[in-house]
């Protein structure tokens, strides 16, 4: 059994979906946070291991800094506004792990289950007559979550932790900031939350043979092995995967100006594929070096959206064609087995098919798109110059690309969309070391 603390960085992106007040009049055509802050917390958990696997439970919560306000006009009287505040107050999982030990070092995934509290404060001065204050909101939301990390024990009883999680709250929870006075119906929203979470961790464990004797079992932190292996060459390999991506449309504008739809968001997931090409060097332990990579994928999305007059139906189909990442890595060896992070520069290769009869035919938009990327793996070489690896990466294209279809007549004027897009990707590969 063990206990520990954690401190580190987490980003939120909660999707507000239309608000209403008494569940019929639209009061707001909805949007998008994206707030970031502090978290620290702790956590309890234990653990058995059997041979180099280690199977456990860990129960953990955090408080977190992350709050974001953002004021939006009523569609029907833009002179009135309305501001969300809404922070998350903690968030807390139960989960599942599963990991592979080699002498004082351990790579790992979890899984289970998440809970998260929010306060939701809303300001509309004029919106009801008589004005009236309306009380804050406070919601428990119940998801799901995933993660990875690497630990180690510099310490017989004490070990530092590295992980990165994922939670998902989208049961659509509705949250009514109600009016102070009892006659008058509250504002109803729904929300969708996604969380992502980087972590810095230290745990004691108690007890266990090596705190109770003063000696180590034959099975238990063994003397660091000489690395027999050298990472250091190029390679070339190939990856298949599945990957996630979650598309927020801004508001569209039309020939004029005018607004055609509310925002709204996309949520595609599917298939992906495709090379790279890298460069290692190793110095003792550590292996240094620089990969490129390229995925085709059949990640599609298709939406139809209505004007905020209910006149004008769309149709957006949205496909990702390809993406493409230039990241350094650095990373752990021990023999046959590094451990890795990653970080650099992405593209993507959007294609944007607009339908919409009574607008006319328009023509497909492509867009190029650049980004950033972070990520982190687990590589084993099983033969000399063959390893098989496993590996994630959040790439984050958040420029507010604008897109504009256009009509095939010269004279056509574009509809115009603003996105941004962030994209999960979780791939197993195989690589060809050319050189020994």
């Amino acid at each position: 059994m063990y206990i520990g603390g954690h401190l580190g960085w987490a980003g939120a992106d909660r999707t507000f979906d239309r608000t209403f007040v008494g569940g019929t009049v639209t009061i707001n055509p909805g949007f998008t946070q994206r707030p970031g802050g502090f978290i620290g917390g702790g956590q309890i958990g234990f653990n058995r291991q059997t041979g180099n696997w280690v199977w456990g439970l860990e129960a953990d919560i955090s408080g977190t800094t992350l709050r974001n306000s953002t004021t939006v006009a009523v569609p029907t009287l833009p002179l009135i506004t309305q501001t969300y505040d809404a922070s998350i107050d903690w968030t807390a999982s139960l989960t599942g792990r599963l990991g592979y030990a080699w002498d004082r070092w351990m790579v790992y995934g979890k899984g289970g289950a998440a809970v998260m509290h929010e306060t939701y404060a809303l300001t509309a001065p004029g919106l009801v007559i008589p004005d009236s204050p309306y009380h804050d909101a406070k919601v428990a939301r119940l998801g799901w979550t995933v993660g990875a990390g690497v630990e180690n024990a510099f310490l017989d009883n004490w070990s530092w932790k590295a992980e990165y999680n994922y939670l998902r709250f989208d049961g659509n929870d509705s949250i009514t900031n109600a009016l102070s006075v009892a006659t008058v119906t509250g504002i109803t929203s729904h929300t969708e939350v996604n969380l992502h979470l980087v972590k810095a961790g230290i745990n004691y464990r108690f007890g266990g043979p090596i705190a109770a004797a003063g000696v180590r079992p034959a099975n238990a932190y063994k003397t660091p092995v000489a690395n027999a292996y050298d990472w250091t060459g190029l390679y070339v390999g190939g990856h298949t995967g599945w990957a996630g991506a979650e598309r927020n449309f801004l508001t569209i504008f039309g020939v004029v100006g005018n607004i055609f739809t509310p925002p709204f968001e996309q949520s595609p997931n599917g298939l992906v594929g495709g090379g790279q090409v890298g460069f290692n060097r190793q110095t003792r332990n550590w292996v240094f070096g620089l990969e490129v990579d390229v995925s085709g994928t059949d990640l599609g999305a298709r939406n139809t959206v209505t004007d905020p007059t209910g006149t004008i139906s769309q149709t957006y189909n949205v496909e990702i064609d390809w993406t493409a990442t230039l990241a350094g890595r650095v990373g752990y060896a021990s023999d046959r087995w590094m451990v890795y992070g990653k970080g650099g520069g992405a593209l993507m290769r959007e294609t944007y098919a607009l339908t919409a009869p009574l607008l006319g035919t328009r023509n497909d938009a492509h867009a190029t798109r650049v980004g950033w990327t972070v990520g982190a793996g687990v590589e084993n070489a099983f033969l000399d110059n063959w390893s098989w690896k496993v590996e994630y990466n959040f790439m984050r294209f958040d420029n507010t690309k604008t897109i504009s279809h256009t009509s095939p007549t010269a004279n056509g004027a574009g509809i115009a969309s603003e996105t941004n897009v962030d994209l999960h990707a979780v791939k197993f590969g195989v690589n060809y070391r050319l050189s020994n």
